[in-house]
């Protein structure tokens, strides 16, 4: 026995150690909140994956009538509503004979004038309309539409209306609603009420059913729970929608048992909802807002929907109008209107669709078993091997999750699931490994930090390439620039600006990385980039022309988010592209140099990008990069020019589409771009052969066709200048002095 001890005390010892360091961490605080911010984030990630399935599973089984903008625009500002537009509304849809109809709206104040306010126009009638006071009060005071209402809310029969509590009034005395229902349940998380808010006692008494409409974000600010039960002296109430499913499936019990909450019918169980480890309800979300059937209140109001289109279908009234401030953050919408909340918890209980958690004892069980596995790794395999299996493992196991959620809709904490395996494969690799391994990925790790990913491997394989120096390289060069920089700084704050230009940089830099190009420099609010350096790539011509249409792209993106911002709504960029020989290398002094590259292609780049502003185009490319990537883009041949500082021409040409297969383009912008492009460049031939006559016929012709097309436009006032005819000392291509 002692003989088989010390054989295996190395694996007992990190074994042990581990599976209490994995379980004493997920009770700390600081760490059981980063962890399970982590579990979240993941099923965050895995809903955003699998969102166009979920969309799927949505019928029009549940309608939300939505307080928009449109119905605001329509029947104007919220507060000046009288409860007579619910009253209509619900009058209206009751007669399609729905199975219920729930208000994520508070009646919580009359719709009637105060007394003083009564007693103030009562007077004013008295000298204006000759009213006696007490027939002046009588008409002021029948204009409350609350009795309407109310008789709208009884003659439905199916009706549910929501409260709130106070949480920031100090704890009152409130007498509750008769219908208020009080389940005898001892739930394992129940939220406290304090000052609860009860409608008005007039809709109250009429309504079917009442409920606490609360559901509150999580640590990180998103909602991913769903409270069940809230507790008011001792007794439990259910959550708004949670009761209309009960009233719904007729349940006359509820029972905690374990980690379900269990609901019956005559002592027959009908349904179980299951709980996470916190004992709240994990909500099965079916994708952004408006993913349930929404109709605008003003079209029900109107009466633009047919009353039968309602039949047997769960109402919900709510606001999604931004000022009415009931907007949510979930997984995948961050403004996701507070009432779909309760529509998507009413899908998952009427459809029992659940998420159901693994028990915490077969999870720490299923965390042993790999932990003796990665322990056995570490001990049987070199150091590389060790690795590849443990993150085979790894992979592995987050698969599994992943599998397991979709196809059976059963979750775990996989943070504390994976946290003992990994303290254990590490801490076996830490006891092995010598700290020669451990400085070189440190030193690795901190090196990426000042420079790119690619230059680091590239300088540490060849540690000569610190000197100074470069090489002749065949390289692409992106400049981009963004258009009257200067006035855009000019007409707002330096702290506007620089935050302005951080948020535009940060959105187009990884575009940069992420096509295989290697960023040179900032200059100012230009980026430059080559492409092809330090690591070869044979479509680096291709991969600096996708970057350009995403960098375009995104500018646009960033124009359309400034629509409303006086200064950045005309925001635009540029950007030119050249491909050709440039010398790439270390450039400076012995002691602080950078990777760059010199020559006359990153010149040429910036002259392109500039020209852009003269054709009003965004991308002009070179004639290298035009005959390595016509067979992969739409371009055009704009013009023949000598860019300023140069004597030669260079035909220069409109980067206008990508023709790969994998782009789905709109089949009619595929023949208007084809089309434009094979008349321009008739046009252009009979320019550039001096027939400038038929050139702006031509031109002409394009233009009827093509109204908002500038490099037309360009050419004809171009032609018109020189009255038709090219200047005697045309010879086929046009000069530049600025840039």
């Amino acid at each position: 026995m002692n003989v088989l001890y010390g054989k295996y005390r190395y694996w007992l010892i990190i074994i042990v150690v581990s599976m209490l360091s994995g379980f004493i961490l997920t009770k700390l605080p600081l760490v059981s909140v980063l962890l399970d911010s982590l579990n979240l984030k993941l099923y965050d990630a895995i809903l955003i994956i699998t969102n166009n399935e979920n969309k799927q599973r949505i019928k029009d089984d549940i309608i939300i009538v939505d307080v928009n903008e449109k119905s605001i625009q329509t029947l104007g500002q919220f507060s000046t509503w009288p409860n007579l537009y619910f009253a209509d509304a619900l009058n209206y849809l009751e007669t399609g004979k729905p199975a219920a109809v729930g208000f994520d709206i508070f009646f919580t104040e009359p719709d009637s004038m105060p007394e003083l306010a009564i007693r103030l126009l009562s007077e004013n009638l008295k000298l204006t309309a000759a009213l006696d006071t007490l027939t002046s009060k009588k008409v002021l005071s029948n204009l409350s539409t609350d009795a309407l209402l109310a008789d709208a809310i009884g003659k439905g029969g199916n009706v549910f209306l929501g409260m709130f509590n106070q949480n920031d009034a100090p704890s009152q005395n409130v007498k509750l609603p008769s219908n208020l229902k009080a389940w005898q349940v001892k739930p394992q998380i129940s939220l406290a009420v304090t000052s609860p808010v009860p409608p008005i006692p007039i809709l109250a008494e009429q309504a079917y059913g009442i409920g606490f409409a609360h559901i509150e974000p999580n640590r990180l600010g998103i909602v991913h729970d769903y409270p069940l039960f809230f507790e008011y002296k001792g007794r439990q109430y259910a959550n708004f929608s949670f009761q209309m499913c009960l009233d719904l499936m007729g349940i006359d019990e509820v029972r905690q048992m374990d980690d379900y909450i269990s609901l019956y019918q005559n002592k027959k169980l009908i349904s179980k909802l299951p709980l996470n480890e916190e004992g709240m309800y994990f909500l099965r979300f079916y994708g952004q807002s408006r993913t349930f059937r929404t109709i605008a209140f003003s079209d029900v109001l109107l009466q633009r929907i047919p009353a039968e289109y309602f039949n047997g279908k769960i109402i919900l009234f709510g606001s999604s109008a931004t000022g009415l401030y009931d907007l949510k953050s979930t997984p995948l919408d961050r403004q996701f209107p507070g009432v779909e909340l309760h529509a998507t918890f009413i899908q998952n209980v009427l459809n029992n669709d659940f998420v159901s958690f693994v028990q915490t004892s077969w999870q720490y069980l299923i965390s042993l078993v790999v932990l003796v596995l990665m322990v056995w790794i570490t001990r049987r395999f070199v150091p590389f091997v060790a690795f590849m299996m443990f993150f085979a493992c790894l992979l592995l196991s987050f698969v599994s999750f992943v599998l397991i959620y979709l196809y059976h809709r059963l979750g775990m904490n996989y943070m504390a699931f994976i946290l003992p395996w990994n303290i254990g494969f590490f801490l076996s690799v830490f006891l092995q490994y010598n700290q020669q391994i451990k400085d070189k990925r440190n030193l690795r790790y901190a090196f990426e930090h000042f420079v790119s990913k690619d230059v680091v491997k590239d300088i540490i394989d060849n540690p000569s390439q610190l000197k100074l120096g470069g090489k002749d390289s065949e390289v692409s060069v992106i400049f981009s620039d963004i258009r009257n920089f200067t006035g855009l700084c000019e007409a707002s704050s330096p702290v506007d600006t620089v935050t302005f230009l951080n948020n535009y940089f940060n959105r187009i830099t990884p575009v940069v990385i992420k096509t295989h190009g290697m960023l040179d420099k900032y200059i100012g609010d230009a980026l430059v980039a080559m492409y092809n350096v330090p690591i070869s790539s044979p479509n680096y011509t291709v991969n600096v022309c996708t970057a350009a249409l995403e960098i375009v792209r995104i500018a646009d993106e960033i124009k359309l988010e400034n629509a409303a911002h006086p200064v950045y709504n005309a925001f635009c960029n540029g950007v030119g592209i050249t491909t050709g020989c440039l010398i790439v290398g270390n450039m400076g002094s012995e002691h602080i140099f950078s990777y760059t590259g010199i020559g006359d292609i990153m010149n040429l780049a910036s002259r392109l990008e500039g020209l852009n502003k003269y054709y009003g185009t965004r991308i002009i490319i070179d004639q290298l990069t035009y005959e390595a990537v016509k067979n992969d883009f739409y371009t055009r041949l704009l013009d023949c020019v000598a860019v300023k500082g140069k004597q030669n021409c260079t035909k220069i040409y409109e980067l206008v589409l990508e023709k790969h297969p994998a782009t789905e383009h709109d089949a009619n912008l595929v023949e208007a771009v084809s089309q434009k492009i094979e008349l321009y460049e008739a046009a252009y031939n009979d320019f550039s052969r001096s027939d400038w006559a038929t050139a702006l016929n031509k031109f002409e012709e394009i233009h009827k066709l093509f109204p908002d097309d500038n490099p037309t436009r360009l050419m004809i006032e171009r032609i018109s200048k020189h009255d038709n005819k090219a200047p005697c000392d045309f010879q086929g291509y046009w000069v530049y002095l600025d840039k």
